[in-house]
């Protein structure tokens, strides 16, 4: 399935030696299937050692002729595994979403369309929980409340001798 000479090259390199560097992709386990016959030099590694292998779906002219074939390689390590014709003519994968996006794999979920909605949504309630967690102001008994002075108003008139003192 793979090259034995560029999986002997991955396995030396060690475990975590991509080009990535650490993926946050599940980490998936090296098929040694035809390489655990007799003869093989890897009985001094651990056997537990996980490899990540990244399979890649491209589009490659492959015999220089103008048009381009689907293709799958597989890479470990910044080595080629392997490289094959996509048999089965598209991804073995596929993207849905609500709202497709022009030149893009993704497309624009309900979620990011209302999120300003939602945030404003979230602050209105919260203030209003803020404001029915708050006491309530006391009620002001007139009888038990001493009064304050009133205010006295000056008027001037034109002489100086009509000053007058009223209450506000």
């Amino acid at each position: 399935m793979f090259d034995a000479k560029n999986v002997r090259e991955a396995i030396e390199k060690g475990p975590g030696a991509n080009e990535l560097g650490d993926s946050t992709e599940e980490t998936y386990r090296l098929n040694a299937s035809d390489l655990s016959k007799e003869g093989n030099d890897f009985e001094d590694k651990d056997p537990r050692a996980k490899y990540e292998v990244f399979e890649h779906y491209c589009k490659i002219d492959v015999n220089n002729d103008g048009i381009t074939e689907d293709w799958i390689v597989y890479k470990c390590n910044g080595l080629v595994l392997d490289d094959r014709e996509n048999v089965y003519g598209r991804y073995p994968f596929f993207a849905i979403s609500p709202i497709m996006e022009p030149h893009s794999f993704y497309g624009v979920s309900i979620a990011e369309l209302v999120r300003d909605i939602q945030k404003i949504k979230t602050s209105l309630f919260r203030l209003m929980l803020d404001n029915m967690a708050s006491p309530p102001p006391m009620p002001l008994n007139r009888s038990t409340t001493p009064r304050c002075p009133q205010p006295r108003l000056t008027c001037w008139s034109s002489s100086r001798a009509s000053r007058r003192t009223a209450p506000v």
